[in-house]
């Protein structure tokens, strides 16, 4: 994985989009009108975050940030979507334990 903070990042913010999140990623693609291989690809870290696929995120989820999206600077998010976020956070601890602590950076 060449890129785990930013794959990290798009985790959470697949499951912390829309009520109870996105179960996968072909899904959260076709939301956010991207191709899901474009998509698969940057979650699994094999490419770096887009500008396209940031830009959607940012458009489609209000509360969301460039900033956070690509440094892990969590001082641009609203304070709802930061809480989804930590919830998404806590959601996936409970199913990876080797999950990194809120707020990521990288």
């Amino acid at each position: 994985m060449k890129f785990p903070a930013t794959a990290r990042r798009l985790r959470l913010v697949r499951i912390a989009a829309g009520y109870g999140g996105y179960k996968n990623q072909k899904k959260f693609a076709k939301f956010l009108g991207v191709s899901p291989n474009q998509y698969n690809t940057q979650e699994r870290g094999q490419r770096d975050l887009s500008k396209d696929v940031a830009f959607k995120i940012v458009e489609k989820l209000p509360g969301c940030s460039l900033d956070w999206l690509w440094m892990g600077d969590y001082r641009g998010l609203t304070v709802g979507f930061a809480q989804r976020l930590d919830a998404a956070e806590k959601k996936s601890s409970n199913t990876n334990s080797s999950a990194s602590k809120w707020p990521l950076r990288n």
